[in-house]
């Protein structure tokens, strides 16, 4: 299964090049990373993309990335962890991206392979039994 349509995804990278550069927040994920690597300083700072690219279903729409006042510190993110500044022209349609490229990939999470295995590898007494059919009201 796609993650991605793949048209929409290229179009959307290239409106991005087009619009560059865009003032962008770490997201809640990227924060929690930037927490876990001790970069607090990262966590709130106002960032710029400076670059894009789409690395296809596996990577989605990737940024590069800066913090405002820091020209040397570059990194590379997926537009999912960020937050883009909502006066941007593009922000509605970069929004979209991520929400239907999160939610597909939830939905791929929850019901592929790795889910089942996941589910299989549990200990017996772990694993939740069916109840059965009482009905309504019973």
């Amino acid at each position: 299964m796609a993650v991605d349509d793949y048209a929409e995804a290229i179009a959307l990278t290239e409106k991005i090049k087009a619009n560059l550069p865009i003032t962008a927040h770490a997201g809640k994920e990227y924060r929690k990373l930037l927490k876990q690597q001790g970069n607090y300083r990262l966590m709130t700072q106002e960032m710029v993309i400076d670059s894009a690219v789409y690395m296809g279903d596996e990577g989605g729409i990737c940024c590069g990335i800066r913090p405002k006042e820091d020209e040397k510190e570059r990194q590379v993110v997926s537009i999912t962890h960020l937050e883009v500044d909502p006066s941007h022209p593009l922000a509605a349609e970069i929004q979209s991206y991520q929400r239907k490229r999160t939610r597909t990939l939830m939905l791929q999470n929850s019901r592929g392979f790795m889910a089942e295995m996941q589910r299989l590898s549990e200990p017996k007494g772990k694993q939740q039994k069916k109840k059965g059919d009482r009905g309504f009201g019973k």
